[in-house]
C-alpha cells in the first residue's frame, strides 16, 4: 500500500472513530462494524525488530517483513542490538557502514511498500540516547565536590584537594545501576567554590582525638571521614556474629547523624563504658554509594556500628548461580556527625531515586543554629583552575566547598561495540539537539532519504535505563528561571549541609529534584519538536520509568507530547512476586500501562501503546509462549488502558537453516517467522487488533481523576495497584496535567483531550504541596468539583509563601465546602454523591472499560480465570440495545437483557479467560430474552488419523495415529520430540442437519487451523478449541484436515538427548537440558462434530 493510500485510510478511520460518520455516509455503527471485521492499520499490532550484532541479510529482511504483513501486523520498530549474539552469517554487517546502510535502506523501502509503519529506536541498543559520537562535554554529568576546613582571620593561601575526575555514579565511586558505563573517561570542570562558616566549637574527628577500633581490618578517623570513596578498607566478616567499628571519644559527645559508605544495613549502638552497649537505631543505606542518615540525638563516649556478615548475592535477575558471600565489607566512609545533616541527603539530591522522600524529613534539633543563605560566601574568583585558593578569610572556621562536574560514564546498551558510546546529557537542550540531529541525519542517509512522512515515521525512546544525572552546564540559569530564586548559596545542601534550617534545606532539595525532572521532561518535549519540525516525522513513541523510579522525573511528563505514549508489560520475569493464585504480580507494569493510558486520555493522543508480552528467558521456559497462554496477559494490558500492542520481540532471522534462530539474548517472547506457530499468528493478531480498534473508538469514560502529587512517579507510588471501588474506572493525573490540561465545567472535570471525570481523588502523597497546585485546586473547588483529599500539611517549595499556603489550605479544606471531602474514603464520597458504579458485576474479579462514541456506548468486559460462567452485568446506561461482539472470532450476536432504573442488565455466557464487547446502539426494549441454543454431538472422530509432519523438523514424513495422543507418548524419537506443524487428516460421512455446525477439537497443544473440504474455516487458539464449519460441511463425505502447531520446547530438549540421531534446532541461547520435562503436544481431542440450534 502506498503512503497516500494508507494516509487516506487512516484519515477515514479517524473520522469514524471520532463519531462523525464516514466519508461515504455510513452510519456510525456500520462503520464500527466494518472496522471490527477488518481492523485498520491504526489498530494493528507492531513488533520490535531487533537486528542482532550484524547478523543481517536482505533475504532475511524480505522474508521477515513479508511474514509480518501476512499475519496482519501494522508496523515494525527497529533496534540494532547485541547481547553476545554469535555470528551466523557469512559476513557480519558493521553498524552504519556501507553494507549495513544498504541493508537498512532495503528494509525501509520494503516496509514502506508493504504499508508497514516504521520507527527506529533512539540509540543503538535499547537504552537510551547515546553513541560513540557523543563527546565528554555533551555526556551525562554528575555534581562532585571536595571540602577543606580552614581557620580564618588571615590571608589564606592553600591548595584545595584535587577534584574527582573519574566516571561513576557518586563522587569518585564506581559506576552503578543498570546498563554499562565507560570507566576510561576522566573529565572535570569547575562550577563554583563556596565558603560556609562553621560554629566556633567545630572540630574534626581527628581534632577531637577520636580513637577508632574494629573487630578486624585497619581504620582511622581521618580515612573514614575524608569524603574519598577510594580509600576504604575491608572489615572482615565475623563467623556467627556481626563485625564492628567503634568510635571512642575522650569525653561525651552528642551524635546527630551518620554518614556511611559500605553496608546496606547495620545497627548503631552507644554506651559510656565501652562495654554495656545499647541499640540506638538501625542504619539503612540508600541506593547511592554513600548515605547520610539522621538519628535520635545521642550523647555517649562510645559509639559502635555493628555490620552483619555479607550474604551470597543473587545472580542478575535471578539467572545462574548466586555470587558467593564476600569475606568482608568494604568501608570507605563512616562519620559520626556532631552537627545535624540532611537526612537521606544523597537521595534527596537526586544521586539515586527513592520513593516517598517526603516521609523522611530532616529533623529539627533544638538549640542548633545553622548558617543562612546570606552567610554563604562565593569565593569562586579566589580559586584558580589548579585549585589554588588565595582569600582574605574573615574570622572563624570555614568549610570550603569546591563544586564541579564529572561524568557518570553511562553508555548506550546493549549495542554492538562499534555502536557503543557515552549517553548524552539528558538535561541540556543543546547537547540533546546535537545528538538527535546527528542520529537522525545518520538514519536519513542510511534510509536513502526515506525518513519523515514515509519510511521511518517515528522515533522510539525505550524504558529509561541510563541512571541518574545531577548536573548540566545551564543548571543555575534553568533553576533561577523555573524556581524563581538563585541556587548558588544553597548548593552546600546538596552535600548534606544544612543551610537556614532543616525545613528550608529539605524544601530546596524538593525544588532541586523538581528542576531536574522539569529538564528531563522539557527535553522529551524537545524531541517531539525535533522529529516533527526538523525532520518531518510523525513524532515519537516514548516509554519512561517502566518500573520504579528510573530517573528524577514524572513519567507522565516524559510521555505528554509523545504521539504514542508507551509502557511495558512483562509476561514473566524472575524479579516479579507472585499473587495468591500463583500468577506473576505485574502491579508495577499495570501502573506503567495506566500511566500511558492516562496520558492518552488527558492530553488527547487517544492511543496508548505497550511493549507487550515480554518474557524473561533462561528459566527452562524459552519458546513456551503461544496465544493461549499469552491472552490473559494481553487482556491485562487492555484492562490497564492499552489499545496498541507492540510485541516484544521479533528478532531478525537472517537465514532459513537455523531455527528457531536468533533472539534478543534469550529474552522473548520469540515472535518471529521461525516461531513454530508463525504461520497461524494471524488469528492471534486479529484478536489484538479488534480489541485495540474498539478501545480506540470515541472517548474513554472514567469517573475518577487520581492526582498523585508532586515529586513522584506512578511506577513507584503505585508499585502495588491502588484499591479502587469496584465498577469505577479512573485515570492518573500528574501535577503538570492538573495545572495545564484539566479544567472544570460546572463541577465536571474536563481534560484537554476531552475526557470527563466526576471526582478528583487526592489521598496519597499530599503532605507536601506547592502553592501553584493549591491555587489550581482552589479554582476547581470554586467551580464545584467534587474533591476527595487528604489534608496538605507543608509547603513543598522554598519559593512558596507560607501565609498563602496556610490561607489556601484553610479556604479549600476547612471552610465547610460541601463538595470537598477530607477524612472519607473514595467509596464513601461516591456513595454520598450518588454516583453509581458504571458497571456492576455479580462475580468478583471482573474487569471492564467503557468508551463512548456518539450515540454508541462500548463496554469491554473481561473475566479472568478458567471457568465457564454465565454472568449478569448491570450497566449505567439504558434505552439502547446491547449486542455482544467477540473480538476473538469477529462474530456479533444478540444479547438477552433487561432495562430498569436507568440501568441495563445483560447476561453473558463466558468461556475461560474470556473478553467480549457489549455495544449499546439504537433503540432498545424494556426486556429481551433469547432462547438458549441446544448442543447435540453428531459424532466423535476417534481415528485412525493420518498425520503429516513438517519437513526438516526431524519427524517421519507421515504417521498413522490409531487414536489421538500427545506426540510425547510416541516411541519414535522424531515424533516424541517433534516441534512444528503437523496436519491431521480424516474423512467422515455426515447428514448435514439444520443449525450451526461446530468442530470441537477438545484439547489442542497449541494451535490449530481447521480445513473442511479444502476450505479454511478458522483457527482455534484458545479454550474452547472450536471452529464453526457450517459453511463448509456438506451431506455425504467430508474431508477434515486439522493443521496443528506445537511449541519449540520439545525439539530443543530432544536435541540435548545423548541418543539424538541428528540435531534439528539452532538457538543462540540454549537453556534446555536433556532431563527437562516435555510439553503435551499435538491434537489431543476428543474431536467432535456438534450441532447447535
Amino acid at each position: 500500500m502506498t503512503y497516500f493510500k494508507r494516509f487516506i485510510r487512516l484519515a477515514a478511520t479517524a473520522i469514524v472513530l471520532a463519531g462523525c460518520g464516514s466519508p461515504n455516509g455510513e452510519s456510525e455503527i456500520s462503520a464500527l462494524k466494518k472496522g471490527f471485521d477488518n481492523p485498520p492499520n491504526e489498530a494493528r499490532v507492531r513488533v520490535w525488530w531487533h537486528w542482532m550484532n550484524g547478523n543481517i541479510t536482505k533475504d532475511g529482511i524480505k522474508k521477515d517483513l513479508e511474514w509480518m504483513k501476512s499475519v496482519g501486523l501494522g508496523g515494525v520498530q527497529h533496534f540494532d542490538a547485541s547481547l553476545s549474539t554469535p555470528t551466523i552469517v557469512e559476513k557480519r554487517l558493521i553498524y552504519m557502514d556501507e553494507g549495513w546502510k544498504d541493508a537498512f535502506a532495503y528494509a525501509v523501502k520494503t516496509a514502506d511498500s508493504l504499508g508497514l509503519e516504521m520507527a527506529v529506536a533512539s540509540a543503538p541498543g535499547w537504552s537510551s540516547t547515546g553513541g560513540p559520537w557523543v563527546t565528554p562535554q555533551d555526556a551525562m554529568k554528575k555534581l562532585v565536590w571536595r571540602t577543606e576546613i580552614i581557620d580564618g582571620g588571615r590571608h589564606v593561601s592553600a591548595t584545595l584537594p584535587a577534584p574527582f575526575r573519574t566516571t561513576g555514579a557518586f563522587q569518585n565511586g564506581a559506576p552503578a545501576g543498570r546498563g554499562t558505563a565507560g570507566t576510561g573517561y576522566e573529565y572535570y570542570e569547575d562550577i563554583a567554590t563556596l565558603a560556609v562558616k562553621l560554629p566556633d566549637t567545630y572540630k574534626t574527628m581527628t581534632e577531637l582525638g577520636v580513637k577508632v577500633t574494629s573487630s578486624g581490618g585497619r581504620f582511622s578517623a581521618g580515612q573514614l571521614s575524608d569524603g574519598d570513596l577510594s580509600t576504604g578498607a575491608v572489615l572482615p566478616a565475623e563467623k556467627g556474629r556481626p563485625s564492628w567499628i567503634m568510635y571512642e571519644f575522650p569525653v561525651k559527645q552528642t551524635v546527630r547523624s551518620v554518614t556511611m559508605s559500605g553496608p546496606a544495613a547495620c545497627v548503631l549502638e552507644a554506651c559510656d563504658d565501652g562495654k554495656s552497649f545499647k541499640k540506638v537505631c538501625d542504619l539503612r543505606g540508600g541506593r547511592t554509594a554513600q548515605s547520610t542518615i539522621s538519628i535520635p540525638p545521642t550523647e555517649a563516649r562510645f559509639f559502635r556500628v555493628c555490620i552483619p556478615a555479607p550474604k551470597p548475592q543473587p545472580s542478575l535477575f535471578g539467572m545462574g548461580r548466586p555470587t558467593p558471600a564476600a569475606k568482608g565489607t568494604m568501608i570507605s566512609e563512616l562519620e559520626l556527625n556532631l552537627i545535624s545533616k540532611v537526612n537521606q541527603a544523597e537521595e534527596k539530591a537526586a544521586f539515586s531515586s527513592t520513593a516517598k522522600l517526603s516521609m523522611s524529613p530532616t529533623p529539627a534539633c533544638e538549640g542548633e543554629v545553622f548558617p543562612s543563605a546570606d552567610d554563604v560566601v562565593d569565593i569562586t574568583a579566589c580559586v584558580d583552575r589548579d585549585g589554588n585558593l588565595k582569600w582574605d578569610a574573615p574570622e572563624g572556621r570555614w568549610k570550603i566547598f569546591r563544586f564541579g562536574w564529572s561524568l557518570t560514564g553511562k553508555q548506550n546498551h546493549p549495542a554492538p561495540a562499534e555502536a557503543t558510546g557515552l549517553e548524552v546529557d539528558k538535561l541540556d537542550p543543546d547537547a540533546w539537539t546535537r545528538y538527535f540531529h546527528k542520529y537522525l541525519d545518520m538514519y536519513r542517509d542510511a534510509s536513502r532519504g526515506l525518513l519523515g512522512k514515509r519510511g521511518i515515521e517515528y522515533i522510539l525512546t525505550d524504558s529509561y535505563e541510563a541512571e541518574h544525572q545531577t548536573w548540566t552546564p545551564k543548571m543555575p540559569e534553568e533553576f533561577r528561571a523555573r524556581r524563581g530564586y538563585d541556587m548558588l548559596a544553597w548548593m552546600p545542601v546538596l552535600t548534606g549541609e544544612i543551610i537556614g534550617s532543616p525545613e528550608q534545606s529539605d524544601r530546596f532539595l524538593w525544588d532541586w529534584r523538581m528542576n531536574i525532572g522539569d529538564l528531563y521532561a522539557a527535553n522529551y518535549d524537545l524531541l517531539t519538536t525535533i522529529a516533527q519540525k526538523d525532520y518531518g516525522m510523525l513524532g515519537r513513541y516514548s516509554e519512561s520509568h517502566e518500573a520504579g523510579r528510573a530517573f528524577m522525573g514524572d513519567g507522565m511528563d516524559a510521555k505528554r507530547t509523545a504521539q504514542v505514549p508507551m509502557s511495558a508489560m512483562w509476561s514473566s520475569a524472575p524479579w516479579l512476586g507472585r499473587t495468591p493464585d500463583g500468577d506473576y504480580d505485574r502491579s508495577v507494569y499495570i501502573a506503567d500501562c495506566r500511566e500511558s493510558a492516562s496520558v492518552a486520555h488527558i492530553y488527547g493522543q487517544n492511543i496508548a501503546a505497550a511493549e507487550s508480552l515480554t518474557e524473561w528467558g533462561g528459566q527452562s521456559d524459552d519458546y513456551q509462549c503461544c496465544p493461549e497462554n499469552l491472552k490473559a496477559v494481553a487482556d491485562l494490558e487492555l484492562a490497564s488502558g492499552i489499545n496498541r500492542f507492540v510485541i516484544h520481540e521479533s528478532a531478525h532471522q537472517p537465514v532459513d537453516d537455523k531455527f528457531p534462530g536468533l533472539s534478543l539474548g534469550g529474552i522473548g517472547q520469540w515472535f518471529h517467522r521461525h516461531e513454530s506457530w508463525a504461520g497461524m499468528a494471524g488469528a492471534w493478531t486479529d484478536y489484538l487488533a479488534r480489541s485495540s480498534y474498539m478501545l480506540q473508538a470515541g472517548k474513554n469514560v472514567a469517573d475518577i481523576l487520581y492526582y498523585y502529587g508532586e515529586d513522584n512517579s506512578i511506577c513507584s507510588e503505585f508499585g502495588r495497584s491502588p484499591k479502587m471501588p469496584a465498577g469505577y474506572e479512573w485515570d492518573y493525573c500528574s501535577p503538570h496535567a492538573l495545572l495545564n490540561s484539566i479544567s472544570s465545567k460546572k463541577g465536571t472535570l474536563v481534560s484537554a483531550g476531552g475526557t470527563r471525570y466526576r471526582v478528583l481523588l487526592m489521598d496519597r502523597n499530599m503532605d507536601y504541596v506547592s502553592v501553584p497546585v493549591l491555587r489550581k485546586i482552589a479554582e476547581l473547588a470554586d467551580d464545584g468539583t467534587i474533591i476527595c483529599a487528604a489534608l496538605p500539611k507543608y509547603a513543598a517549595s522554598l519559593a512558596d509563601d507560607k501565609d498563602e499556603f496556610d490561607a489556601l489550605v484553610s479556604d479549600i479544606f476547612k471552610s465547610g465546602r460541601k463538595n470537598v471531602y477530607t477524612g472519607m474514603s473514595i467509596s464513601e464520597v461516591l456513595d454520598k454523591e450518588g454516583i453509581e458504579p458504571d458497571v456492576k458485576f455479580a462475580e468478583a474479579g471482573m474487569r471492564f472499560l467503557h468508551r463512548t462514541l456518539g450515540d454508541t456506548e462500548i463496554y469491554w468486559i473481561n473475566k479472568p480465570g478458567k471457568q465457564h460462567q454465565s454472568i449478569e452485568c448491570s450497566f449505567r446506561t439504558s434505552g439502547k440495545k446491547p449486542q455482544i461482539w467477540h473480538a476473538d472470532t469477529g462474530v456479533i450476536e444478540e444479547a438477552s437483557y433487561k432495562s430498569e432504573g436507568g440501568r441495563t442488565t445483560v447476561t453473558l455466557d463466558m468461556v475461560p479467560d474470556d473478553a467480549v464487547f457489549v455495544v449499546f446502539n439504537g433503540k432498545g426494549e424494556t426486556e429481551q430474552k433469547l432462547a438458549g441454543k441446544e448442543e447435540t454431538t453428531l459424532l466423535t472422530l476417534d481415528g485412525p488419523w493420518t498425520v503429516k509432519f513438517q519437513k526438516g523438523h526431524g519427524a517421519p514424513e507421515e504417521a498413522c495415529f490409531r487414536e489421538l495422543m500427545s506426540y510425547t507418548e510416541s516411541d519414535v524419537f522424531g515424533i516424541k520430540y517433534f516441534s512444528g506443524e503437523a496436519t491431521y487428516h480424516n474423512t467422515v460421512k455426515l447428514d448435514k442437519p439444520d443449525g450451526e455446525i461446530v468442530l470441537d477439537l477438545g484439547s489442542v497443544k497449541n494451535m490449530a487451523e481447521v480445513y473442511v473440504n479444502g476450505k479454511l474455516c478458522g483457527c482455534a487458539w484458545k479454550e474452547p478449541f472450536r471452529v464453526d464449519v457450517t459453511s463448509a460441511v456438506k451431506t455425504g463425505e467430508n474431508d477434515i484436515s486439522i493443521k496443528v502447531a506445537n511449541l519449540w520446547t520439545n525439539r530443543l530438549i530432544g536435541d540435548e538427548q545423548p541418543d539424538c540421531p541428528q540435531k534439528v534446532t539452532f538457538a543462540d541461547v540454549r537453556n534446555y537440558r536433556a532431563g527437562d520435562a516435555l510439553l503435551p503436544a499435538g491434537l489431543l481431542g476428543p474431536v467432535k462434530i456438534i450441532c447447535k440450534k
